[in-house]
């Protein structure tokens, strides 16, 4: 619930930007993908929490991104060894959390 409403606050955020960029200069909305990039690199930097899938967390954007304090992965009953691996190696976490219950979601294969 939390995450959700931290998400949901950041998402609102950026759409009034967006909506306010949109008003002054809609030409201004193309991002040339170096521009996209830095954008999403200074809201990441900016944040105190990321959400993404295990995978993203090893991404070209992730990786410019300091080393996380900690992860979080969560249903880790579903997951495979090797996606969290992922985020273990290529983050460089200090803290590791998995979170599940194998009887409220099975293993995956």
């Amino acid at each position: 619930a939390l995450v959700d409403a931290l998400c949901d606050a950041r998402h609102a955020e950026a759409a009034a930007a967006a909506d306010k960029l949109a008003a002054s200069s809609p030409a201004k909305l193309e991002l040339s993908r170096p521009d996209e990039m830095k954008m999403q690199l200074d809201v990441l930097r900016d944040a105190q929490v990321i959400c993404c899938q295990m995978l993203s967390a090893g991404g070209e954007v992730l990786r410019r991104v300091s080393p996380f304090r900690a992860i979080l992965v969560d249903e880790v009953a579903q997951a495979t060894e090797p996606a969290v691996i992922v985020p273990i190696v290529s983050r460089g976490c200090g803290q590791l959390v998995l979170c599940g219950d194998h009887c409220q979601l099975p293993p995956s294969c």
